[in-house]
């Protein structure tokens, strides 16, 4: 009897999701700090590739194209996770448009810069 006084008659549905978000807020920052290791020299915010830069296949770029943007991504989900509010979901919904639109423009300046970036792609997911 004792028992039954100290078991939650519900689990609130938020929880997991709760719980969830800040595993995901890490994974989204370790990809992010693997992918800027990776990237050493070659590191550049802007869409357009470095002159001088070696075209980088190898770490986490071995396994997706667009680490940085996985990451970018799965924080703001992160993120709606743990707010739970329209806002996050519409501003995570956005950012995962505008980066769609942005990897395939940089996919097409990496293909122009590097011709074994049309390879890499076909090989590589997004």
């Amino acid at each position: 009897m004792f028992v039954i006084f100290f078991i939650p008659l519900s689990i609130s549905p938020k929880l997991p999701w709760i719980i969830f978000g800040p595993i995901l807020m890490v994974l989204s920052a370790t990809i992010f700090i693997h992918a800027k290791r990776d990237l050493k020299e070659a590191f550049h915010p802007m869409p357009q590739p470095k002159a001088d830069a070696p075209f980088i296949t190898n770490g986490i770029y071995a396994r997706v194209r667009h680490p940085m943007y996985l990451s970018f991504l799965l924080g703001s989900v992160g993120i709606s996770f743990i707010k739970q509010s329209s806002i996050t979901y519409i501003s995570t919904l956005l950012l995962y448009l505008i980066l769609n639109i942005k990897y395939r423009f940089e996919d097409k300046l990496l293909t122009n810069a590097w011709q074994q970036a049309k390879e890499y792609q076909a090989r590589t997911p997004a």
